[in-house]
């Protein structure tokens, strides 16, 4: 297979016009002004500007924010208003090839030029010209992307890769603008020494907070007068969730609403809808997922050591150092939605040898082999007493048949 050839597989391009967004679509917080003061900046491409006495400009951003954001939708607009072609990864595509993109990853990037040049056989002056304008490439790394790579991940290995500085200029004469989308902090840390040599800028967009959220909520009902939801409480209870996020949970309530009552054309209520949603888990945000991971990694790994020196260790030491790993397991805490969460996961999952286990826990009684295995997998038990535990498991058992029923299951 041709270079060109995998380029177009893992490519797509969008042209300006083809781009549908309007600015009024996107929530402009605050950090979206760096975002399109540095765009302005490379863009212009003047050489007379006084920051070029003090900065040579590479013409590649970093951007650390959180899934759920409309970051992407942002640049699609900026791509739209500045007439900039915007060249994308195709996530899909990536995912079924990871193997050959990852070893095609260089190639591909630098050789987008020629991608461009030779895309149509039929293409006209005018394009050739447009061709050698500044091009917006944007790669968003993706946690799915993430999970594929492991510790191999494409920021490392662009990094380590392009802080060569002939490397470097071989991929940014393509006449691009690299945009370069990380939602995952760590990695930035883990790169810290090598970022900069790569990268004219980092900008760390937060989550959104209370008063932004607010602004969220008041503008789609002002924008959508026939429906209506406490927003104080939505506010509250949508800590931590993103624009985008936010803005789907209201969607599926209007369903939702839609599907048990009909919406009329006067008012239509739907607070009590959308804490039903939050509550059953019928709309998950990203960081309930990543909390999920990265706490089940972290336990799993405890509950894995306590089991190894249970089968390599006898002595008054051994029963101190598992106490300890027990203590820091119980030390910390899950929010209340969470907990709840992993409880039904377990009961729809393994509920009558949870049951013997806890029961084996309250009565101070020997866990088997394969009770110690199964327990790895929901270490947050231990994080109540038994008697708590077993009552937060039959809770969670009968919610779940509930929803069966509800379901005719």
């Amino acid at each position: 297979m041709t270079v060109k050839k995998t380029m177009l597989k893992y490519i797509n391009i969008v042209n300006p016009v083809d781009i549908k967004l309007k600015e009024e679509d996107i929530f402009l917080r605050e950090k979206y002004k760096e975002i399109i003061n540095y765009l302005k900046l490379v863009l212009s491409d003047s050489k007379d500007l006084e920051i070029n006495s003090y900065v040579d400009l590479k013409g590649s951003l970093l951007i650390n924010i959180l899934p759920g954001t409309d970051i992407l939708d942002y640049l699609n607009v900026i791509s739209s208003n500045f007439f900039v072609k915007l060249i994308q990864l195709k996530e899909s595509t990536i995912i079924e090839n990871s193997s050959e993109f990852f070893e095609n990853f260089f190639e591909i990037l630098s050789d987008i030029d020629n991608l461009l040049n030779s895309k149509s056989t039929d293409e006209s002056e005018e394009d050739s010209v447009d061709n050698k304008k500044k091009k917006i490439l944007l790669i968003d790394q993706t946690h799915k992307l993430n999970e594929i790579y492991g510790d191999e991940n494409l920021l490392n290995k662009f990094v380590y890769y392009y802080r060569e500085k002939k490397n470097l200029k071989t991929l940014l004469k393509n006449n691009i603008l690299l945009i370069w989308i990380n939602h995952d902090y760590n990695e930035i840390v883990k790169n810290s020494g090598e970022i900069f040599e790569v990268f004219d800028f980092l900008i760390k967009v937060p989550i959104i907070n209370k008063i932004e959220r607010i602004q969220i909520l008041k503008s789609f009902m002002e924008k959508n007068n026939k429906i209506t939801f406490d927003i104080d409480l939505i506010t509250d209870i949508t800590e931590n969730w993103e624009v985008k996020e936010i803005k789907k949970l209201i969607d599926i309530a209007i369903l939702r609403h839609h599907l048990n009552s009909e919406l009329n054309k006067k008012s239509n209520e739907i607070t009590e809808i959308i804490k039903n949603i939050i509550e059953l888990g019928e709309f998950i945000p990203s960081f309930h997922k990543n909390n999920y991971n990265n706490h089940k990694e972290k336990k799993n790994g405890l509950i894995k050591h306590i089991y190894h020196n249970n089968n390599s260790n006898n002595g008054s030491n051994h029963s101190k150092d598992v106490k300890n790993l027990i203590d820091n397991i119980k030390s910390e805490r899950y929010s209340e939605f969470m907990l709840n969460q992993l409880y039904e996961n377990a009961a729809s999952e393994n509920y009558n040898h949870l049951v013997i286990i806890i029961d084996k826990l309250f009565k101070n009684e020997h866990l088997e082999e394969l009770d110690r295995k199964l327990l790895s997998k929901y270490p947050f038990i231990l994080n109540d007493p038994p008697g708590k535990a077993q009552i937060s498991l039959e809770k969670a058992k009968k919610k779940i048949d509930l929803i069966k029923k509800s379901f005719g299951k």
